[in-house]
């Protein structure tokens, strides 16, 4: 995803912590996953002419099918967290950029297909609100 380093930026750290962790769940559930399944390979490679105790390969194989459950349901997790992060912090991601709020649904879905005319090599096609000015402390000419 393109713009998960800008949601990144601007979110409430609470909100990057939150998918940092789901994120961190999902790497470790793959990753138990992975090796747990290695471990099965090598346990039938090294036991495979030894008759009943080509079993033993069972136990790191059970393993990492229930690691691969596990990944699946963090992986669903972690794009719920994607999405949770960016529908509560696209309208601060909108002012940082100092791009106008869209006006409803339909403006904003036109807005995000492209914001800032990049993939059409029009970057001129945005619209940039004028930053308001300074406010001048009292007493100062």
């Amino acid at each position: 995803m393109l713009t998960a380093p800008h949601f990144a930026l601007v979110a409430a750290d609470k909100h990057v912590q939150y998918l940092r962790d789901t994120r961190q769940r999902m790497d470790t559930s793959v990753r138990l996953c992975v090796v747990s399944l290695l471990g099965a390979l090598e346990a039938v490679a090294c036991l495979v002419t030894d008759g009943w105790w080509l079993l033993v390969a069972l136990a790191p194989y059970a393993l990492s099918y229930l690691a691969y459950r596990g990944a699946v349901a963090a992986a669903d997790e972690y794009t719920t967290a994607v999405k949770t992060v960016i529908d509560l912090n696209r309208f601060a991601l909108y002012e940082s950029l100092n791009v106008a709020r869209p006006r409803d649904t339909a403006d904003e879905r036109r807005t995000n297909e492209d914001p800032c005319g990049c993939r059409r090599g029009n970057a001129s096609a945005s619209f940039y609100r004028k930053p308001a000015p300074a406010p001048t402390p009292p007493g100062t000419p």
